[in-house]
């Protein structure tokens, strides 16, 4: 039997395309959700809020996160988020037709990165919670801008621990370690240790769009960071 080249070679054209668009990120611009929680303290005095750093030299606003490295500094992907897929040679040789079938049955076709960039979404929050609840608020995220401060209550903010993963398939996981230091007048008042996670949260079915799990992406991503906020706060000070 003669193989028809012509139909041959836009196949594997086709095919290479899918291979190589299937590996582009998805990413959409980051959306800080305005904080409207109710606090338990109606604290009267100023105060500067310093995020320590994760990565060293960086601030914790352009830190990002992932499922595959940890904590990294990249400016650019602090202003997005979202995932990279790598699919695997097994999944383009399954008939379009009964794909969502073997992805409902748990087989791993597929490798996702997943980005978030917590540091940007956790700091801006906390940036917005501070605006609304104390007299005056200041962010600081480098100890030159700490100690050209004038405020006599400064409340420390360390992230020491964050982990995003998908599991089970198209659910999100999150989780935070930290603690926090209010002082005084150099004098230390309270400090508080804190940890918190989100657990498998749905972020949408198997025929979902990209955008639309990058949506719950971030609509998750500050409602954790709220919830978080509003424990450090009323607990750290």
């Amino acid at each position: 039997m003669k193989t028809n080249k012509p139909i041959l070679l836009s196949f594997c054209i086709v095919f290479l395309l899918v291979c190589i668009s299937s590996c582009l990120p998805r990413r959409k611009d980051l959306e800080i959700t305005p904080f409207h929680q109710k606090l338990s303290l109606t604290p009267v005095y100023a105060i500067l809020i310093k995020f320590d750093e994760c990565v060293p030299g960086r601030p914790l606003n352009e830190t990002v996160w992932d499922n595959v490295s940890g904590p990294f500094w990249d400016v650019k992907e602090s202003q997005q988020i979202g995932f990279t897929q790598h699919y695997k040679p097994q999944f383009f040789a399954i008939p379009p037709a009964i794909l969502p079938a073997v992805a409902q049955s748990g087989i791993m076709l597929i490798d996702t990165r997943i980005v978030i960039p917590f540091g940007n979404i956790f700091s801006s929050v906390f940036k917005l919670a501070a605006q609304n609840t104390f007299v005056s608020s200041a962010i600081c995220f480098d100890e030159t801008c700490v100690n050209t401060s004038s405020a006599a209550n400064i409340l420390r903010v360390k992230i020491e621990k964050f982990f995003v993963w998908e599991a089970p398939l198209n659910h999100l996981n999150l989780y935070a370690k930290g603690k926090s230091i209010h002082s005084q007048n150099g004098k230390i008042l309270k400090e508080y240790a804190f940890e918190k996670s989100l657990l498998a949260q749905r972020l949408g079915g198997v025929l979902s769009t990209h955008r639309k799990f990058m949506k719950e992406m971030n609509r998750l991503s500050n409602q954790f960071s709220a919830d978080l906020v509003k424990e450090v706060l009323e607990n750290g000070l």
